[in-house]
């Protein structure tokens, strides 16, 4: 069994380089010349986005010995903040979320997504297609 994760395992510059699969709905409106975005949607039925801990409005030193008051993801690619944005979470929350891999902690350097599809038979010549987002090794 896999050990939980947990802030307090790691020092604060292991945090800034660990890496997340974290799902993010895409911004339905943006409007930059604001600061602001719009997004629809259920946030668990995001796209898995490679992401890493930004401190653009948290910074990891502000919390507790056990984990800091809120996290920050931002995507890795700086091509998709415009596209997906950024996503906060209370530091327990995110402890959690983890553990339950709800944000999937980055093991080896080859996990990327991919887009999965496969056919389900209702009757021997109707199918139904489905199509989703997996992580892989």
């Amino acid at each position: 069994m896999e050990k939980e994760f947990k802030f307090r395992n790691y020092t604060r510059d292991q945090l800034r380089e660990l890496h997340f699969f974290a799902p993010i709905q895409p911004n339905d409106v943006l409007l930059p010349m604001l600061g602001f975005s719009l997004k629809s949607g259920n946030r668990w039925e995001g796209i898995p986005v490679e992401c890493k801990i930004c401190e653009r409005r948290w910074k990891l030193e502000e919390g507790d010995s056990f984990w800091p008051y809120k996290i920050e993801l931002e995507p890795i690619d700086p091509d998709l903040i415009p596209v997906f944005g950024r996503e906060e979470y209370y530091g327990c929350d995110f402890e959690s979320l983890v553990n339950q891999d709800a944000i999937h902690l980055k093991q080896a350097p080859t996990e990327h997504v991919e887009i999965a599809k496969w056919r389900e038979p209702l009757t021997k010549n109707c199918y139904i297609e489905h199509e989703g987002y997996v992580i892989v090794a």
